[in-house]
């Protein structure tokens, strides 16, 4: 980015960098099983009832939802399908004139990490299950951040989501200090004093953001005001996004430069950010990220996007074999092979690059991994001939 301001100086008037969307995540300190045991215990609630106690707190939690949107005379709507829920409550607060509070509150069936009751040896206990069950997303109109999701997990724990968006942030202290932007979407094309802007933005960081947090958590789970009181939940930045705009001159000077920027932007980020992004397995073990411009995974991507995979899909030995003839790096011993094959159609799976056909041993390109594999191959042509040059 500091080459290209560089080189593009005499076009740019500034830039200005601030958060863009953050994630929060809120846990209270039941998150595994022996914590869930020994809250149950407490609350003197035996082994057979379990299920019922922890099903009447989630007819409490879905209650208070309808409750806190009936009382605010918002919409409480269930989404069978893919939406964009930002749009539509954007739209719904546009539309009804809402400028602060509960925008509407959305129900989504999505999965969940629960508790479930087993027994081992004679003896049960308790531990983490992955389940499906209702998910809560309040939207609202904060008078600082302005339009921000709670979203809230029905079943125990209860963890909780917060988003905000630190370019509606920043333009709400703006409008505050009385500075002038024009800000289309998530992004600032115009801002009347960069440097005391930057200022502005960094001040970020310096949210009190356990108070606000709370407030909200307080306001949507009914739980923490008596069953799980005095507990709070503890606060974690699950996902950070900082953004820099590149404020320019005129429109013209912007408009030369659009076409490289248009051949080059979605190989970098597509292939460099998805086949980067770090993945996990569901108890937490980190999975290796993969390189797009390392010639053996290109070479990997090249032999899952062959035609001869498309329709059927491949199989752990199909995709050895045809990984040994175009001089993959695998071990001699038949074994070790399988087994490497296994890893590589694990760690491809986790991160979502294909997907397993039902009631079968074949895996298919899922159609992120097609777009991302694809970036990844283009981008080693484009952008690093030499290294083919090299290897020829």
């Amino acid at each position: 980015m500091d080459a290209c301001v560089a080189k593009h100086e005499q076009s740019i008037r500034g830039v200005l960098s601030c958060f863009d969307r953050v994630l929060f995540r809120g846990y209270v300190p039941l998150m595994s099983g022996w914590a869930m045991a020994e809250f149950r215990q407490r609350k003197q609630v035996q082994r057979r009832t379990l299920k019922a106690f922890l099903l009447a707190q989630a007819a409490r939690v879905k209650q208070h939802a309808l409750d806190m949107a009936r009382a605010a005379g918002r919409p409480h709507q269930y989404l069978t399908g893919p939406t964009r829920k930002e749009e539509l409550a954007r739209q719904m607060a546009e539309r009804d004139g809402v400028t602060e509070g509960l925008v509407c509150v959305f129900s989504v069936l999505e999965p969940c990490r629960t508790f479930s009751l087993v027994w081992k040896e004679a003896h049960p206990y308790v531990r983490p299950a992955w389940r499906k069950c209702l998910q809560l997303y309040f939207y609202f109109l904060d008078p600082h951040l302005r339009l921000i999701h709670v979203k809230l997990q029905t079943w125990f724990p209860c963890p909780l989501q917060v988003y905000v968006n630190g370019h509606e942030w920043l333009a709400r202290r703006f409008d505050r200090h009385g500075r002038a932007y024009r800000k289309p979407d998530h992004v600032f094309v115009h801002v009347s004093d960069i440097e005391r802007a930057q200022k502005l933005a960094d001040g970020f960081a310096s949210v009190d953001g356990v108070r606000v947090l709370g407030r909200y958590a307080r306001q949507v789970n009914p739980l923490l005001r008596d069953l799980l009181a005095p507990m709070q939940d503890y606060w974690v930045p699950a996902q950070a996004e900082y953004a820099t705009d590149v404020l320019w001159r005129s429109h013209p000077a912007l408009k030369e430069l659009m076409p490289q920027l248009l051949t080059y932007s979605p190989l970098y980020f597509e292939a460099l950010d998805a086949l980067g992004a770090r993945a996990a397995t569901r108890d937490g073990r980190p999975v290796r990220p993969f390189t797009p411009v390392a010639r053996q995974e290109r070479t990997l991507f090249e032999v899952l996007m062959s035609g001869e995979y498309v329709l059927h899909g491949v199989t752990n030995r199909e995709l050895r074999a045809h990984l040994v003839r175009v001089g993959f790096p695998l071990a001699a011993e038949a074994t070790k092979q399988s087994g490497q094959g296994t890893r590589l159609l694990r760690r491809l799976h986790i991160h979502q690059r294909i997907a397993k056909i039902p009631r079968s041993r074949r895996w298919r390109v899922s159609r992120h991994g097609r777009r991302v594999m694809a970036a990844a191959v283009k981008l080693r042509e484009v952008a690093y001939p030499s290294l083919d040059a090299d290897a020829a």
